[in-house]
């Protein structure tokens, strides 16, 4: 069985994401915290079923999700999971050889 590098990205910045918010006072709620991660999975779940093409990718868009939170700061709840879903759905827009080309965090966050 091949081991997926994905896990390990998720354990790290999972890790990375409670000590940001438990030791070092990242100021997101729970409701963010959910709602983001909630966003990018249920993106991903939709996309893939609206292409067609290949299926979910769970571990990718949770990821995506994560980074957000570490990377992303706004005083508004919904700005989270909306700049989530774009991340995710960046992934599906921005595509050569099948593969995406930019990283979807960065795409998220800057539109």
């Amino acid at each position: 069985m091949r081991h997926d590098a994905r896990l390990w990205q998720v354990a790290v910045l999972s890790g990375v994401l409670i000590v940001g918010i438990f030791g070092l006072g990242f100021p997101l709620s729970w409701a963010v915290v959910i709602s983001t991660l909630a966003g990018s999975l249920l993106t991903e779940y939709g996309l893939s079923r609206l292409v067609r093409t290949r299926s979910a990718r769970p571990l990718s868009a949770l990821i995506s999700g994560l980074s957000v939170l570490l990377l992303f700061r706004s005083s508004l709840v919904w700005t989270y999971p909306l700049v989530a879903c774009t991340a995710v759905a960046s992934k599906y827009a921005v595509r050569c050889r099948g593969q995406h080309v930019f990283n979807p965090t960065n795409c998220g966050i800057l539109l």
